[in-house]
Formats: structure tokens, sequence, C-alpha cells
């Protein structure tokens, strides 16, 4: 197809590297050469936001704040902030999974030190100026961070009631009587915000476009619901009214009980989306377009009583809607979004869409469940995908299907041989799955495809970044060491 764009699916975290898990140093600056080497038009990545409760990149202690573990520790050594002995000392083996408990312990040792040869260098100024510029969201984030710690991770609204809602006096407060604590938090995040400028300014340089992803939805044991309580639905000691989720669907029975607060819509929308058009800035200042995950929950949210254990009892409340969408984009250009609208869809959610001519998102694994789709026929304003971070890997996909006796491959193998992907005495296998996936994504008519690197790779579910559903064990999957030699 002419003018067809091509990317990849890989999280940052993901990359090969020698000190625990993959950032923003020479390996991201590696795969953007192969990106571009391979003639590929796009990285997409997960939110690269400071992850909390399960090591989610979807349930952020911040909407603001960047990912620190994503520091490259080569790049502090260059800037003087650590020397030889703590390289050696933060090095981690790549056994093709992050272990984040101890990432954690082994770079906040690191981070510790770069930053008290920070200061001892006179650059407090340097971090004033920093948290001025992000003052929005930053101090708030510093406090919050500095509390949880003092709290010992308990939840905000187990906080005495001086720190239970944030106030310029509890930073003013808090800067005078823990300067090292504040001074800490917002000096990694001016660290993170640096290396992914250089990273973002390389990928430009070579052609290269971004795609983020951001969650509709932000974490209830976050400092964006405990910093600005007035635009969720909470009760007066900030517990959540009402909590988001989506009812039984394909990934599971009961649905999904996500627990995150819901918006009042009604507030946001009488100052004009505030908080909206600042959290898409700042994920903008590293993204060129951005996923609008769970896009239907703009038309329609399903919220949960937060006394429910389960997603099942909900009920469907209509959304924001054009009002939120022509507020944002009188300051942005309609092609930065990407509607991921997977779920329930209504006439209501393509209207929204196709209004705007958002391009939606087809998952090619979802294609197979019957032999009524007609892959090379697809419409051209949409991306395709072979499978996406929720999904199994295409061979796990294949593998189960296999175990389980489903259709689908029976379906695919025929599309295949009815198309002239395989020839009429060839078969589906194990073998050639992956790639013939991958060639049928590339041939349809969708303007833009996108293959997680794990379809790349041709890894089996051992390589599966998620499961919907499921809260811990998740979201660690690396390339190997060897993986990555044939990526060169």
């Amino acid at each position: 197809m002419e003018n067809k764009q091509t990317g990849i699916l890989l999280h940052i975290t993901s990359l090969p590297s020698a000190y625990g898990i993959g950032g923003l140093g020479k390996e991201a600056y590696r795969f953007i050469d192969y990106l571009k080497k391979g003639g590929f038009s796009y990285w997409q990545m997960l939110p690269l936001n400071f992850p909390g409760y399960g090591d989610s990149p979807y349930n952020a202690v911040s909407s603001f704040a960047g990912n620190p573990y994503l520091i490259d520790p080569e790049t502090l050594f260059e800037q003087g902030l650590v020397d030889a002995d703590d390289l050696h000392k933060a090095l981690m083996p790549n056994t093709g999974k992050v272990n984040f408990q101890k990432l954690i312990k082994t770079k906040q040792a690191l981070f510790r030190k770069a930053f008290q040869n920070f200061m001892n260098a006179g650059k407090t100024s340097v971090l004033d100026e920093y948290a001025e510029q992000e003052s929005y969201w930053l101090k708030a984030f510093a406090v919050f961070c500095h509390l949880k710690k003092a709290y010992k991770n308990a939840s905000w609204q187990q906080w005495k009631a001086e720190h239970r809602f944030y106030s310029e006096t509890l930073f003013d407060k808090a800067l005078n009587e823990h300067p090292d604590d504040i001074y800490y938090n917002v000096f990694l995040q001016y660290i993170i915000d640096s290396q992914m400028h250089a990273v973002k300014m390389y990928a430009e340089q070579q052609g290269i476009r971004i795609i983020g992803d951001l969650p509709l939805y932000v974490s209830l044991d976050s400092s964006d619901v405990w910093s600005r309580p007035e635009l969720f639905e909470l009760d007066s000691e900030g517990h959540p009214l009402r909590v988001a989720g989506v009812p039984p669907d394909a990934f599971s029975e009961t649905g999904q009980l996500w627990g995150n607060p819901l918006y009042r819509w009604d507030v946001m929308r009488g100052d004009g989306f505030y908080w909206w058009k600042r959290r898409l800035g700042k994920a903008l200042k590293f993204a060129d377009r951005l996923r609008l995950d769970h896009f239907i929950g703009f038309v329609n949210f399903w919220a949960i009583d937060a006394k429910e254990t389960s997603a099942v009892n909900g009920q469907w409340i209509p959304g924001i809607k054009y009002s939120f969408f022509d507020a944002i984009l009188q300051d942005l250009p309609k092609d930065t979004f990407i509607a991921e609208d997977l779920g329930i869809l209504t006439d209501e959610v393509n209207q929204l869409r196709d209004g705007y001519g958002f391009p939606g998102m087809i998952i090619l694994q979802f294609c197979f469940q019957h032999d009524q789709n007609d892959i090379l026929n697809f419409p051209s304003n949409k991306i395709i995908y072979t499978g996406t971070h929720d999904n199994q890997t295409t061979l796990g996909w294949y593998l189960t299907n296999q175990k389980q006796k489903k259709n689908d491959n029976r379906f695919m193998e025929a599309y295949l041989q009815k198309t002239g992907f395989l020839k009429a005495t060839s078969r589906l296998t194990k073998a050639n799955v992956s790639q013939l996936m991958i060639e049928l994504a590339l041939a349809s008519p969708c303007q833009t495809a996108i293959i997680p690197m794990q379809d790349i790779l041709a890894l089996d579910d051992s390589a599966r970044m998620n499961i919907p559903g499921i809260a811990e064990g998740n979201w660690n999957w690396r390339i190997t060491s060897e993986q990555a030699q044939l990526l060169q």
C-alpha cells in the first residue's frame, strides 16, 4: 500500500540493558537506529509515568511525573554525578524479566549518590527554577512522595488530617523541614525530563515519531487525586463514591474492576478542562501522538459503586463527549490522537471518533473468531495491530487456540489460503504464524500497521506484557541480550 506507515510496539522498560530495566540510555538510541534502518515510522510505548501498585504504567503515582527507573546510569556517570564504582554496584543481570523489588533498591542507592553530588555542586537554584517551571504538578508530587515515605506507603486517606489534602503552605513547610526529601524528588524529575528530551530529539533527527499512551483514568492513591480532590468523585475523607472499570468482556467474565475514581466532568468543564490540557501538554513533550486509552469512556463509562468487589454490577453513564474534544483541539491538531476504541462500539462512539477524524484500532487476533472478516478490505483510516500489550503474543494465541481446539487457527489458515499468503497445500503452524500475521497486517489497507516486538521475535506467552484483570506479575518482560543480537 502506498504511503503505508509502520511501527513497533515496545515499552521502553523492555529494552535490554545492564541495569535491570530498559531505559533512556544507549539501548534507546540503538533501538531508534534499528527502527530507521528497518524503514519504520513509529515507536509506540506504554505510559512513561511513575508506576504505583503492581508496577503498572497504567496505575501511576502521578499522571505527570516520569518513571525515575528509566534514568540511564551511564549518563549520570558522564555528567560526573556518579563514579565507576557506583555504576558497577548498579549492574543487574538481564534475565528477560524486570525484578522490580531488586531494581528499586539498587537504583535508589545510585540516585541518592547522584543527588548528593548534584547538591554538593551548588545546583540547588537549578531545582528551584525547575520546580517553579513545573509547579502546576511537581510541588504537590514532591510532597506526596515525601509523605508516602513518612507514612510507610500508606494510602493518603489514612494520613493525619493536616496532610490529607495538599496546599502551598504544606509544600513550604515540607521544604523547610525536609529539604533533602523534597529536592530529591524534584531532582529525579529534572533528570528524567532532560534524558527524555535528548532521546526525543534523537528520534526526530532520525525521522522516527513516538506514539505515547494516555490512560483515561488516574490512580486513587496518586498525587493527582490527593492534590486536586475537587476534580474527582470523592467523599469528604477522600474515599471514592464510585469507581471505574469495564463490564464482563472477552478478557474477563466478571469484567475489570479498575478502582480508579471517576471524574467530576462538570467541574472540569467549568475551567475549560485546564487539568487535562496541562496533562496532555506534559505527555506531548515526549510523544508526537497519543493513544487515548479506553476512548469509549469519553462517550459512556461503566460506573461501579465503590463498595462492590467485582465489575459485574455497574451502570453506563454518559461521558463528556464533544465539549471535551472541542476544548482540547483548540490547541492541538486532530492527528495528535489515536482512539483506543476496543470494546463495545456503539454508533455514538463511532460518530465521536469519526467526527474528529481520529483513527481507531483493529486487533488482528480478534478478526479470526469467525470467518466473516476480510482483512484486505478493511477501511484505510484505521491502525492495525497484530496484538497489543493486553493480548497474548501471536504465537501464544496460536498455541492456545490449538490446545483449546478453537476455530481461530482454522479460520486464519483458510483466509491465508484464499488470499494467497499460504499455498492451498500449506498449513498454518507455530513456526510461521507470527510472520504470516505480520504480513497480513502490512498488506491490509489500514494507513498504519504497528507490530509488537514479541511478534517480530516470534515469542510465546512467556513474553506476554500484561494479563488484564491480574493485578500483579505483569509489565516485566524484557528483550534478552541474545534476542537483542537479532535486532542488529
